[in-house]
């Protein structure tokens, strides 16, 4: 079992340790599930017990299925990029593990079969800082309200929500987009201003999945991109809402096959007269950051 340890920044909070479970210990290069899925456990500056989580497969157009998480502590999120936060155990004087499940589904690419992965991660407890316990919130679309477990007239707080909209001592932000955010919460005493306490928070504003159209061309009045011709022989072009910046086709086994950057056009072709004759993936992110699919035959 392989496994990886990291420090992180404040005061060497906690250490992460990554060790992937396998139940087949024989080593081998041969991919025997491609619906497998591989986690990317990277703990995020600056905070206690937070990491980003990311999971990706081999299976063809992987991003289309659906991912789970089990964080171990008894909370779930479904997405293949989360943020998540453990808090201190109270009173433990030694490191608490959990293990992390991520599961892939896709009855298209993989049928009913469950294909999950199992990671250790280890967290120490906050060693000469105040950590408090995950804060209360609301969240309502991209709004989102914050609050303290506790309030006195002494005390004063601080809210920087993660998005580089600086702190301030307001508790409710509306994010201006998706994605995903750790609000910090500091808490001082006004008499004792040097003693500071902080609470992290994970906000996953789930974004867009990307649209896939199964067969025939795509129709522009319900699609953000349109490809066409559907079946191609020597070119594909592309119409979008939007300016594109990259362009990537994958074939059905996941590997890439074609890659363009820096288009900055709504509308590009694409020469496939290379390509052997099959089906494809293309994937184009336009400017605003948003990715859209889009599936294509080959002749």
């Amino acid at each position: 079992m392989k496994s990886i340890k990291q420090n992180f920044l404040i005061a060497s909070l906690f250490v992460l340790k990554i060790g992937w479970l396998s139940a087949n210990s024989a080593s081998t290069n041969t991919i025997v599930n491609p619906c497998q899925p591989n986690a990317t456990i990277v703990p995020i500056a600056s905070t206690y017990g937070c990491s980003s989580f990311k999971a990706t497969n081999n299976a063809p157009s992987g991003s289309l299925g659906n991912y789970s998480w089990n964080f171990g502590d008894g909370t779930t999120a479904v997405g293949d990029s989360i943020y998540h936060c453990y808090y201190p155990v109270p009173a433990a004087t030694n490191s608490t593990n959990y293990t992390v499940t991520v599961t892939y589904t896709s009855l298209a690419q993989c049928g009913p079969q469950l294909s999950q992965s199992k990671y250790t991660v280890t967290i120490n407890p906050p060693q000469n800082i105040c950590v408090r316990n995950k804060p209360y919130y609301t969240l309502t679309g991209n709004k989102v309200g914050v609050g303290p477990e506790f309030a006195t007239v002494e005390i004063t707080f601080s809210y920087n929500f993660g998005d580089n909209t600086g702190a301030s001592h307001i508790r409710e932000h509306t994010y201006a987009r998706c994605g995903n955010y750790i609000i910090e919460m500091k808490d001082w005493n006004m008499n004792t201003p040097t003693q500071i306490c902080y609470s992290y928070l994970a906000i996953n504003l789930k974004c867009p999945k990307p649209n896939l159209t199964s067969t025939g061309e795509n129709k522009p009045e319900d699609a953000k991109l349109v490809l066409f011709p559907n079946p191609a022989l020597e070119k594909i072009t592309l119409k979008a809402q939007k300016s594109l910046t990259s362009i990537k086709i994958l074939d059905i086994m996941g590997r890439e096959m074609f890659l363009q950057k820096e288009i900055n056009s709504d509308q590009t072709e694409v020469n496939v007269s290379e390509l052997p004759s099959g089906t494809y993936f293309l994937s184009c992110l336009d400017e605003t950051g948003l990715q859209t699919s889009r599936k294509f035959f080959k002749e």
